[in-house]
Order: C-alpha cells, then structure tokens, then sequence
C-alpha cells in the first residue's frame, strides 16, 4: 500500500531556499538603489529648505549675504571661527536636522580621528552636509604675485544680490564631506590631507572617500554627482565637471584681471584633480 507523501524531501528544500536567495540577491542592489534614491530626495528637500532660509535672511539684512564664517586672524591665514553661515541662517530654519545629508555619513565615521586630529577648519560639534561657494562669497582676489595665479588669494567681502549676475548659474551652497562653512573650486585640487597621511586608521578612512581629500560629497562615486543649492533658490543633481565645464558656476562674472587669472588656475586645477572616469 502507498502512503500519501505529508512534507518535502531534502532536495525540494534545498531548491526552494537556492531560488530564494538568488530572487533576493537580484532584489538588494534594487533596494539599496532605491533607498539612496530616497536620501537624494531628502537631500535635495533640505537643500530648497536652506534655499528658502537665505532669502529670508536677505529680506532681513537688505539684499546681502552672511559670510561663511567668522575669520579671527585677518592678518594672514584663516581661522574658520564661529558663527559659521549656518548660525546666522538659524533663526530663519524650523528644524536643524536640514543642515544633514542622510546619505553623508563621513563625519560619523571620521569624529574620532578629527579627535585625535583636530584642524581649525573643522566643527567637532555638529555634522553638517553643506558649505557655502567661497569662490563667489568671498571678496575680490587679492595680494600675491599678478604674473603667478596661484599666489593669489581671496579676502573676504560682503555680497549683495546686485553683485550676483546671474543668480540662477551661481552655486551657492555645496555637499561637504566633513562640516566645513566653506569651500572653493580650490579644494577639488588638495593634493594632500591635513592629517597624518602615515596613520593606519586614517589611510584605511580614506579608502571610503574619494582620492584627493575631503572635499565634495558625491551620491554616485561612478559618475561623482551631488546636489547643488543655486543662488535662485533651485536645486539640481549635477556631476562635479559639469560645475567646472564649460563654464564656470562656482565664480562671479567679475572682470578684475587678477581675479580672471586666479579663476583660470583654479579651473584648471579642480579639473587636473578629478578622476580620470568622471571627465
């Protein structure tokens, strides 16, 4: 007599459990894709958010924006010294979880070497995911050598939206991998690190940022894409080069020779920089 079957052989289980984790391994990098699609998303909010608070910033202070920072040794070098921007933007955000890319984690994942190696131009208090355009907010270029563009330097100087040109191709607030208040197409060139390169912990935290430093944030490392707050007030997912080439959105359209001559270095420079991939 043949008895009725009531489960399933080792064979059918094994099967059941290898399409599964195939179904599941097409379905992850999907998911995960999605995930990030939704931090960009977030991202993007908080930088319209931001957008919003630096106009009303400007309704309150006659059409002129704050400075990046608080700078504490005006007779040479810098000081990134509080109040940064985002204080002074404070009283005009609701909610200061705006200052913070969901997708950027780097400052988690850095605080405690920049314990171990503290720099002026890092807030160990708070993360925050944006810095503004020093390229465009800071004064006219000056002091160093006219015939050498690199030794030319920018002081800094109150801007008005007069001042602007073109508001709508003017980037105005940048992804930042660690909290900095600002940064310049300059920094896409740092072809060293402000820690000890020699370190064993730094060296393995640089392997999960990108080549030449601590600088821009980017959502897809293939490409080297982030998101841009626009002096207009628009945001848009661009690749760095296009924020280089074939014009400039990082610098005002100001016609002073020597500030033409530090625009041009610096241009060549941030694209000389960048991975070969993401040109």
């Amino acid at each position: 007599m043949k008895k009725d079957r009531s489960g399933f052989t080792l064979v059918e289980l094994l099967v059941v459990i290898a399409i599964l984790a195939v179904l599941a391994a097409l379905l992850m990098p999907m998911l995960s894709q999605a995930r990030e699609r939704g931090r960009i998303a977030v991202c993007q909010s908080n930088l319209k958010q931001l957008g919003y608070a630096f106009q009303l910033y400007l309704d309150a202070w006659d059409d002129t924006y704050p400075l990046p920072y608080t700078d504490t040794n005006w007779t040479g070098g810098n000081n990134f010294r509080p109040p940064w921007w985002t204080a002074r933007l404070m009283p005009f955000v609701k909610n200061v979880g705006v200052f913070v890319c969901p997708s950027n984690d780097t400052f988690e994942r850095m605080l405690p070497l920049l314990k171990q190696n503290p720099a002026d131009e890092h807030d160990l208090t708070i993360p925050i995911s944006y810095a503004m355009n020093d390229d465009a907010f800071s004064g006219n270029i000056v002091g160093g050598d006219p015939e050498d563009a690199s030794q030319l330097q920018p002081v800094w100087g109150f801007r008005t939206e007069a001042e602007l040109g073109d508001p709508s191709s003017l980037l105005l607030l940048i992804e930042t991998q660690l909290s900095q208040p600002k940064m310049s197409s300059r920094n896409l060139s740092w072809g060293s690190i402000p820690f000890d390169a020699n370190n064993e912990e730094f060296k393995a935290a640089l392997e999960i940022m990108p080549p030449w430093g601590i600088t821009v944030f980017v959502h897809d490392r293939s490409a080297g894409s982030a998101n841009w707050l626009f002096c207009d007030g628009h945001v848009k997912q661009l690749r760095i080069i296009q924020t280089l080439q074939p014009r400039s959105l990082w610098h005002l359209p100001l016609r002073d020779t020597q500030y033409q001559l530090a625009k041009s270095y610096q241009l060549q420079q941030a694209v000389a920089s960048l991975p070969p991939w993401w040109k």
